[in-house]
């Protein structure tokens, strides 16, 4: 029995270790303010996003700065932006972001995956926010647009304006116009 067991771990030992390989996955969100001016996301008094960083979707979210020219310049940037980004599994998932400033609270409903194991290639995407206020809003795009290597692909802002102040108790909602459509 025992040479049994030493042979197991031999060969288990002698297996090649099967490392994970994929692309980068990162989503940045480019907050502007009511007058369209960007502002740094580190400076709102709170953000919330769903879904949270789960097994199935091993992303890390937090404000950092860019430059959306460069692939390259990921914390090193004159942009500051809030960004999703992809640890151990490569994806990134991003549902609805809630964004607080002062007494505006601006709910953002979006429905952004990207899966570079499923779909290897540059993954490096940007989307601007409509100009801050108090209500909420669809992002009415059906999937992230092709990567482009060497810089951060845009995500087109089509925002659906859903609700005014006051009205953000509203269920969810996908983006329109997107049942029975394959992401890409």
């Amino acid at each position: 029995m025992r040479s049994i067991l030493l042979a197991l771990a031999t060969m288990l030992l002698a297996a090649p270790a099967a490392a994970q390989h994929c692309w980068p996955s990162i989503v940045v969100l480019i907050v502007r303010d009511a007058n369209g001016s960007i502002i740094d996301p580190a400076r709102l008094d709170s953000i919330e996003y769903a879904p949270k960083r789960l097994v199935t979707a091993d992303f890390r979210v937090r404000p950092i700065h860019v430059d959306t020219a460069s692939d390259q310049s990921f914390e090193r940037g004159p942009t500051p932006v809030l960004a999703w980004y992809g640890q151990g599994d490569c994806r990134v998932d991003i549902r609805e972001v809630v964004l607080r400033r002062g007494t505006e609270a601006m709910r953002l409903w979006m429905d952004l995956h990207v899966d570079t194991e499923e779909n290897p290639g540059p993954s490096y995407f940007s989307l601007n926010t409509p100009p801050f206020a108090t209500g909420t809003w669809r992002l009415d795009v059906c999937g992230v647009p092709p990567g482009q290597s060497g810089k951060y692909a845009s995500i087109p802002p089509r925002w659906a304006h859903v609700s005014a102040p006051g009205g953000s108790d509203a269920p969810w909602q996908g983006p329109a116009g997107c049942q029975g459509r394959a992401r890409p």
